[in-house]
């Protein structure tokens, strides 16, 4: 083989190397996805089950720490489970802090976990006025990547202080509430 013919061969060898390095460390954008859109709105309802875990006092304000279970049909299907934190002002109004995680799909995807971040503000006087915004992230496998931003809807409380729940139940309050919001799957990077 002479000079010219080993430098092409040589050159040839190198520029497919290169092209199938290039294509090795290129991101496959939600390789294994089940389903075409990686985005879109969320709505469903939500159930659930509260029990009093704890009750203290600050000065004027009352403190109560709950624990919960949610179960999300729609959209979101699966369970959150998380600790609820109700601080309770003279005045009956309440500021509303939760956390949790959920594990489930979201529009048909794989199973996975996610973290719910919950604030909110309202009371519980006759008809609850209580409203959520629900931040959604930190995904693993089937939900890697979710990010999302749900409102629940003032809840409706099927038992609790005033009718109490079922003994069999295992909850000190039961409720329902709807939900509805944005939902995206971020491409790994």
């Amino acid at each position: 083989m002479n000079k010219t013919n080993i430098k092409q061969s040589l050159l040839r060898s190198f520029s497919a190397l290169v092209i199938i390095g290039a294509l090795l460390v290129l991101p496959i954008a939600d390789a294994g996805r089940p389903f075409p859109t990686p985005q879109g709105t969320a709505s469903g309802t939500v159930s659930g089950c509260e029990n009093l875990t704890d009750v203290s006092h600050v000065g004027n304000l009352e403190i109560d720490t709950f624990s919960f279970t949610a179960t999300f049909t729609g959209t979101f299907t699966g369970t959150l489970v998380g600790t609820e934190v109700d601080v309770i002002h003279t005045d009956g109004s309440e500021t509303v802090r939760a956390t949790g995680v959920f594990t489930g799909s979201v529009a048909g995807s794989p199973q996975g976990t996610a973290v719910f971040t919950s604030i909110g503000t309202g009371g519980f006087h006759g008809n609850s006025t209580l409203s959520l915004q629900n931040i959604v992230g930190q995904g693993t496998n089937g939900l890697a990547g979710l990010h999302a931003n749900l409102q629940l809807s003032p809840p409706t409380i099927v038992c609790g202080l005033a009718a109490p729940c079922p003994p069999q139940d295992g909850c000190q309050f039961e409720f329902t509430t709807d939900y509805a919001g944005l939902f995206v799957f971020a491409s790994p990077k």
